[in-house]
């Protein structure tokens, strides 16, 4: 097995262990959106990753009769992975109905645009018809790169309003560390999506060498949102532990944290109050 699949499986990991440690923050408001996007990518690595990619792309083949649509729905969930992500930046900044009005336009919009458009070049591709290694996938054949095209837009624009949020948080210290860690992950991302659109416009002899750039930089990117992630919970529940209780379990005998009364948003020490988009 080459070395860069073993990355692939060790970033796979890490993000579910990260999305476990966050499973509490479903009971908290805004903090739900990048345990939501943890999730997702967790499901993205699985999707894409050798062996569960052939045992699943061979499972939804026994099913529609066609073959790599497991690549494009790692590809969607991509856009809810990112599009949760920059969510949670933003609600740190922008006040509730500024957040509702940018995510409609600058996150839904473009992912609803976007998506239908993959799946016709997808499909004009012809990529269904047979089995195809996620390496093939990226060479580039006319519609297949309109399909990578369209893919790496999209996401760049959403998570250019990330990298915004990620901005404005940084210039709080209490935040910088953090945020840092969040533009470093943008960055990485959005060099793989550029390294991705160049190899399918202009695809080269040998597709490895630039398969494994793409990947190194993109599990960059999912592990540092992941390590982001972590830190950002594990700070917010050392600054609620004196203050939260403990109540009984579903599970006889294992007390949980109770979170639900505390609106994070407002006891969250590492972030600048909400601010009007400039």
């Amino acid at each position: 097995m080459p070395v860069i699949w073993l990355v692939w499986i060790a970033a796979t990991i890490y993000c579910g262990v990260v999305a476990y440690g966050r499973r509490l923050t479903f009971r908290c408001r805004g903090e739900k959106a990048i345990t939501i996007s943890m999730i997702t990518q967790t499901a993205i690595l699985l999707l894409l990753t050798p062996p569960t990619s052939n045992f699943i792309g061979g499972l939804i083949h026994s099913v529609t009769g066609q073959w790599n649509l497991e690549v494009f729905a790692g590809g969607v969930l991509c856009f809810v992975a990112d599009a949760s992500t920059v969510y949670h930046a933003a609600w740190r900044v922008y006040d509730q109905a500024e957040l509702q009005r940018l995510f409609h336009i600058h996150v839904e919009l473009p992912a609803t645009v976007a998506i239908p458009l993959m799946f016709a070049f997808f499909e004009f591709s012809g990529v269904t018809k047979a089995d195809h290694t996620l390496v093939e996938l990226l060479s580039g054949w006319p519609w297949l790169a309109l399909y990578w095209l369209t893919y790496s837009a999209g996401l760049i624009y959403i998570l250019s309003h990330g990298v915004r949020a990620a901005n404005v948080l940084r210039r709080d210290p209490r935040s910088t560390a953090i945020a840092r860690i969040y533009l470093g992950a943008s960055y990485a991302g959005i060099g793989s999506l550029v390294l991705c659109s160049f190899n399918a416009v202009f695809p080269q002899r040998d597709h490895f060498p630039s398969f494994i750039a793409v990947s190194i930089l993109g599990m960059v990117s999912v592990t540092g949102y992941a390590l982001a992630a972590g830190l950002s919970w594990r700070r917010k529940q050392q600054a609620l532990k004196p203050r939260c209780r403990w109540v009984p379990s579903m599970r006889k005998g294992v007390p949980r944290l109770d979170v639900s009364r505390f609106d994070l948003r407002a006891d969250n020490r590492d972030a600048p109050p909400p601010m009007s988009d400039p």
